[in-house]
């Protein structure tokens, strides 16, 4: 074969290798998409897509900020109060933050329900997380159901409701307000502290079926998704009071134990996905006051769940683990040299520097 027989011969050869990359490239990640999008439908979590705002209008004392408004037919909080969305706009950033703001829980046979939460109280809440020239969508939390629960129950045996767990909805009306301002983000990071952490699992669904070509990081701050289970009449009140059971995926059995499941069962199916949590060994908040569990059981529990996950998707969930009782760990918090700041900000620049942290 002569130099030029052969030039031609490399040449048609390395056309039909880049031709067979692009086709299955092309052919197999749609195809993924179209699966994951499928499965979440068949879950119904776009049942309240239709949520539409009544009003809006700028938050006197943040000036950047707007704030939506909803008809209590269509979102309240948990004992009727009306509801608002807040979000403000960067032109300059194709990113966008969806906060979900942190608070207590809420169910039959327990005292303390969240109220509605004041606009400004919420916006200073975005503080928790440093970055900065994002959008920004703040989902306040005043549902009682940690943002996802989907009923309402008669407390007072008069046989009608007084308490409204409408957490998916809300949810459901912040990420329509989203999809409205934000059609075609380049990044989204979906994050919340406390309370917020545990809507964050149902959110990062309902999001990822509305964009499902968007990169998605997932920062939860003290809010890992536990119950104790070693209650089984607690957990089977809760599940029924706010109706969660309807987004455990027909195969994902442990979601039934532990909704932290539906991390794993997310990242199995989305390649576009990244996951990072925070939380002390020993949060007092969460393993003593809600779980009612010991220091060493919580710790137990956070490890053996958080293992599982790490240990099947290494390079997409990553954890921030310090030792103490702290709720909410500071962002100058440093271990080996590394802070939560610094570990968010490798987070959302898929930075190698990103790294699973154990104190």
């Amino acid at each position: 074969m002569n130099n030029k027989s052969l030039k031609r011969y490399l040449y048609l050869t390395i056309c039909l290798i880049l031709f067979f990359i692009s086709s299955h490239s092309s052919s197999s990640s749609p195809d993924s998409d179209s699966q994951l999008n499928s499965r979440l439908k068949a879950l119904h979590l776009d049942k309240y897509m239709g949520i539409k705002y009544t009003s809006h209008k700028p938050n006197p004392n943040y000036p950047d900020w707007e704030i939506y408004s909803y008809d209590t037919a269509d979102c309240k909080c948990v004992e009727g109060a009306e509801y608002y969305v807040a979000a403000c706009r960067d032109e300059s950033s194709n990113n966008v933050m969806f906060y979900l703001g942190g608070g207590g829980i809420c169910w039959p046979d327990y005292e303390f329900c969240v109220k509605e939460v004041p606009p400004d109280e919420a916006l200073e809440a975005t503080r928790i997380i440093p970055l900065s020239g994002w959008n920004y969508v703040y989902v306040p939390y005043c549902d009682g159901s940690v943002h996802m629960g989907d009923n309402e129950v008669d407390i007072d045996g008069d046989d009608q409701p007084d308490r409204w767990y409408w957490g998916l909805r809300g949810t459901s009306a912040a990420v329509a307000l989203m999809k409205e301002l934000h059609p075609d983000p380049d990044k989204i990071l979906i994050t919340g502290n406390s309370a917020g952490g545990y809507g964050i699992i149902i959110a990062t669904m309902i999001i990822r079926l509305q964009y499902p070509r968007t990169k998605l990081y997932v920062f939860n701050k003290a809010g890992p998704g536990l119950f104790n289970t070693k209650d089984k009449e607690m957990w089977e009140l809760i599940k029924e009071a706010w109706d969660i059971k309807q987004y455990f995926p027909d195969d994902c059995n442990r979601c039934h134990d532990q909704l932290i499941y539906l991390y794993d069962w997310m990242l199995e199916r989305d390649n576009s996905l990244k996951i990072g949590l925070t939380s002390s060994y020993f949060d007092l908040m969460i393993g003593g006051m809600y779980m009612q569990t010991t220091p060493q059981e919580y710790k137990s529990l956070l490890l053996s769940t958080t293992n599982v996950i790490w240990e099947k998707h290494p390079n997409t969930f990553k954890r921030f683990f310090i030792k103490g009782i702290k709720h909410n760990i500071s962002n100058s918090y440093q271990v080996n040299g590394v802070s939560v700041r610094n570990w968010l900000e490798y987070l959302v620049n898929d930075s190698a520097l990103w790294k699973d942290i154990l104190e």
